[in-house]
């Protein structure tokens, strides 16, 4: 499989919507279980740090908020283990990386409004491209600390590599294979591409610098007019498929076609002899 180049996109989602939005059975179970408690009454660093589920500590981050700055009070092994170093102790401000600013966008808006938040990143520390999955959940640090903190709890999004290993070497198909975005609606309004075969990466990189792009519909493919529409926001309800032609006739003739597997957007790209319905591209 091909490699990603990690860019600094971050998707987030906040409030009601997170348990909605994340494929992931113990972020919605932790989710819940924080809005349970919040009708109850404030939830605390202990409700969820007190005999924590088997793995989940090893997968997690405690965040001390300050006046400016955010100590990672617990970086949890596993974590630590993945990028090759370990936070705790440290500030957020220590940690270099170009999407800084943006995560101390999303705690700063799950402190403040007392919502959680679920975000969405590549891990820039793997040059394979890792999407990543965070839960926000906001707490008082304890019944005697009336400060707050942030629970986080990080999933690997996998992209099931043995299973596409096979169709990827073996297709005379370019392949790309997406992890939807979807929006407060459960439409899918984007999705990160997570794998691709050699045939794929034309389709993903960014024609002007070369660079491959890490959401699909940053691709000029997919930025199509019809394109997105027809093709992938029909892959949920089957397999979806549209033919292209170019403007330039010396150049292929396409048919893209998309279908979910294992939640998985799964694009096929094949250049064809004939055309039917079309849609034309430069």
């Amino acid at each position: 499989m091909s490699t990603v180049t990690i860019g600094q996109q971050v998707k987030d989602w906040h409030g009601s919507t997170v348990s909605k939005v994340a494929n992931n059975e113990t972020v919605r179970a932790l989710a819940l279980q924080w809005q349970h408690i919040r009708s109850e009454r404030d939830p605390l660093v202990e409700d969820f740090w007190h005999k924590p589920q088997a793995g989940i500590a090893d997968h997690a981050i405690v965040l001390l908020k300050g006046r400016r700055d955010y100590t990672y009070f617990h970086h949890g092994k596993a974590l630590q283990e993945k990028v090759g170093f370990g936070m705790q102790g440290k500030t957020l401000s220590e940690l270099r990386s170009p999407i800084q600013r943006r995560m101390r966008e999303v705690f700063d808006r799950c402190t403040k409004e007392f919502e959680p938040a679920y975000f969405q990143c590549f891990d820039e520390y793997e040059r394979d491209g890792t999407l990543w999955g965070y839960l926000c959940l906001p707490v008082i640090t304890s019944r005697d600390i009336e400060t707050l903190s942030i629970v986080i709890f990080c999933h690997f999004i996998e992209d099931k590599p043995t299973i596409f290993r096979s169709l990827f070497d073996r297709s005379a198909s370019a392949i790309i294979v997406a992890e939807p975005i979807p929006n407060k609606f459960g439409q899918i309004e984007d999705a990160w591409i997570v794998s691709r075969n050699e045939l794929g990466d034309r389709y993903c990189r960014n024609h002007a610098t070369g660079a491959f792009e890490v959401s699909l519909r940053a691709t000029h493919l997919f930025n199509l007019p019809n394109v997105w529409e027809t093709v992938v926001e029909s892959a949920p309800r089957g397999v979806s498929h549209i033919q292209i032609a170019h403007r330039d006739p010396s150049k292929p003739m396409l048919q893209v076609a998309a279908e979910m597997i294992d939640e998985r957007l799964v694009l096929r790209i094949s250049e064809i002899a004939e055309v039917s319905a079309t849609v034309t591209m430069d």
